[in-house]
């Protein structure tokens, strides 16, 4: 089961070691975000009619399924890796994005390893520990690196 997701960019020019890198980005999050889902371990937003169909061949009953939440706060990791999507070292995390309204965020990192040639952006759990389904809205993303 796929727990984040993620967004990978390669970069015209490798991030070097050791030097300071910027670039804007806009976060936000809504705070209504459903999901039909066949997974019936979180709670329930809202059960729809459990319709009945009918397949001729063995009249099996097919059911709606139920709609999940996925309004809880996430908050952005940003990677830098040395292959598409590899997560090699993680350059910057926000706090959790916990409101509706667009806000732009600085990002300024320096990497501390080798020179990495990709980026990834990543939605995940403020708490490594506990999985809560949420969402995160990413607009504008400036990344023209000022070092």
């Amino acid at each position: 089961m796929d727990l984040m997701k993620e967004i990978c960019q390669e970069l015209d020019e490798p991030l070097k070691k050791d030097s300071v890198y910027q670039f804007s980005i806009y976060l936000a999050k809504s705070n209504i975000y459903e999901s039909p889902s066949n997974v019936f371990d979180g709670p329930v937003v809202e059960t729809l009619p459990k319709k009945k169909k009918r397949n001729k061949k063995n009249k099996a009953e097919i059911f709606w399924p139920n709609y999940v939440s996925y309004a809880n706060s996430t908050m952005l990791s940003v990677w830098g890796g040395l292959e598409m999507c590899s997560t090699d070292e993680l350059l910057f995390e926000t706090t959790a994005i916990d409101h509706e309204e667009w806000k732009e965020y600085i990002i300024e990192f320096t990497p501390t390893r080798a020179d990495m040639n990709h980026i990834s952006l990543e939605a995940y759990f403020p708490n490594d520990s506990i999985y809560t389904r949420g969402n995160l809205m990413i607009d504008y993303i400036n990344f023209e690196f000022s070092k």
